[in-house]
Order: C-alpha cells, then structure tokens, then sequence
C-alpha cells in the first residue's frame, strides 16, 4: 500500500515508507533495546587476536647478545676477535672510528716501503723522514770548537756513503758525529780514561799489522831501516810536533806510508838538502846557499828553468827547491 502525498506519514523514500507502515500495521512492536545514556565517544578497537602458540618451541634459544661484537655472524674467530678487541659499545662507536681512521689517510702519512717497492719509493720514504738529497748535504755535529783530527775526517768520511744508503736522516747523523767528536776529544785529553786506553790499543793493533806486512815483505831489518827514515823525513819538514800527532792519531804508522815516507827521504838525502838528514849526505845552510848562487850563475840552468816542456825541468826545479829550503 502507498499513502497519498497528503497523509502525515507520507515519505519519498519507498523504502521508509513500507518500514512505517509495517510499524503501522504491529499492534505491540519491539521497541528495541534501550539506548546508551552515556556513550563512549572513544571506543577501544578489539584486541589483535593472539597468534597461534609454536607448536615445537626451541628449547634452547640463541641468548641474546651481551656485547657488540657477538652482533657479526658468521665472522672468522680472527675478525671476532679483532672487533672485540676494539672495544666498540655499538655501531656509532664503530663508525665513529672509521671516520677518524678516514680522515687520518693522506695527512702526514708515510707508506713504509716493503721489499718489493722501487728504488723511486724507498728513496721517497728517505727524504720524507729527514734525510738529505746527498751523502755530501749531511752537516755533521762537530762541536765549532772541536778541532777534527785525520782519523775524524777519514772516519766521517768514509761512513757518509753507508749513512746514505741506510736512509740515516740529518738529524741522526748530527746525533752521531757529535757523540763521535766528544769521545775523541775525551780520549785525546785524557789518555789513561777508559776510552783513551782503547783507542791507543787500538792504535798499537793497527801498528803492529802494518810492521808484520812490511817485515814480510822487506825483512825486519829493512822495514826497521825504512820506518826511521820515514820518521825523520816527517820530523825534518813537519818538525816533531807532526811525527807525535801522527802517531797519536795512527795515520803515520800504516804500510804504505811508511814506503813512501821512506822513499822519499832517500831521494833528498842523496841530494844533501834534507833538513837534520843526518849521514854524510848533510848539507849546511851555508853550503845550500852557495850552491845555489852557482846555479844561478850556470846559463844552461837558467835556461832550463824557463822551458817548462824540457824533460829534466821537473827535477831541475824540485832541486831548486830543496835547496831554497835548506838555505832557511
């Protein structure tokens, strides 16, 4: 049934309109339950339902990690060892150290070259650490008071080019030579100190291997005829002063000096010229002197003198000289 548009129940919706008749039509219709007087205007949604129980639970399960480093499965016990050992609480300790290692590369750093690295790279690393571009660029730490003995200068010398090779920066060099000075003038000064008495045994050793090669190779009467002459040739231009300073410092007691030494005291012997020579060989001041005025009276002497590409200028003027100098 449809109400007429003027009825008071009269609604569009058809819908509506058969509910309210049906309302109509019930004697005692259920009215329904009672409202809410006071709803929640929040309701809590329902609970998540609960998941099903594991029906094989593990009875040993994995413990939970008591430090950092048990975070890295599957780690070599190397590598586990190494993270545990950092010490790292968690990961922003662990990048934190990262990041300042990062920073680190590239500033004053040195790549230590290893036994393959080119002579270009280990020569870089010498010169980064502080050694000079040359042997001969080392300053050595000589005191400026320090008055360098023969075996001072021999000494540095020679361990110039180890020093190099070695990569022995300035700084250590210095350090070394300045050591060296102080010892040897400890040792010069004070003979009987613990360090004078090796050096000296150390020059006596010296000494007595060079008088075994000379006797072997001469004979002992020889080698001593030749190490006195060698001692007065030094005495003779060098006064005594210079023998004993030899001595001292072991540079006039070696083999080959000796037969230099030698051999040149006999050639200005034989000429008589040579100071305190001794022997029938002598030659005064006053005999020096007049020889030489002859000679500068002899024309063909003269002569000689001037012409530098004559085969007998040489000895010509080293007589001259020897005369010059044993007239004073």
């Amino acid at each position: 049934m449809r109400l007429p548009s003027t009825h008071p129940f009269y609604y569009e919706d058809p819908f509506v309109q058969r509910r309210l008749l049906l309302i109509m039509d019930d004697p005692d219709p259920d009215p329904g339950p009672d409202p809410d007087p006071d709803p929640d205007p929040n309701p809590n949604p329902d609970p998540d339902p609960k998941p099903n129980p594991d029906p094989d639970p593990d009875p040993n399960p994995d413990p939970k990690p008591t430090d950092f480093s048990q975070m890295f499965g599957g780690l070599s016990d190397e590598d586990a060892a190494f993270v545990k050992n950092k010490n790292w609480k968690d990961a922003s300790a662990m990048i934190g150290s990262v990041r300042e290692l990062e920073g680190m590369v590239g500033r004053n750093t040195v790549i230590i070259p290893d036994e393959n690295a080119s002579e270009a790279e280990v020569n870089d690393f010498h010169t980064k650490m502080g050694r000079p571009e040359s042997q001969d660029a080392y300053e050595s730490g000589f005191p400026t008071d320090h008055q360098a003995t023969p075996l001072d200068n021999t000494l540095e010398g020679s361990l110039r080019g180890t020093a190099f090779e070695a990569g022995v920066t300035q700084k250590q060099w210095a350090a070394l030579t300045g050591k060296w000075a102080e010892m040897s003038a400890e040792a010069a000064s004070n003979p009987d100190s613990d360090l004078g008495k090796a050096m000296q045994e150390t020059r006596n050793q010296a000494a007595a291997q060079s008088a075994a090669k000379g006797v072997k190779e001469f004979g002992k009467e020889a080698w001593a005829e030749m190490t006195e002459k060698g001692k007065r040739f030094i005495t003779a231009y060098g006064g005594e002063g210079l023998l004993a300073e030899m001595e001292l410092n072991g540079s006039g007691i070696s083999h080959g000096m000796v037969k230099m030494l030698s051999t040149a005291y006999d050639a200005t012997a034989e000429d008589g010229v040579l100071p305190n020579a001794g022997g029938g060989g002598d030659m005064t001041a006053e005999d020096a002197q007049a020889e030489l005025e002859r000679l500068e009276a002899d024309p063909k002497f003269q002569e000689l003198m001037k012409d530098k590409s004559h085969k007998d200028y040489k000895p010509a003027r080293a007589k001259w000289l020897r005369l010059v100098n044993a007239a004073g």
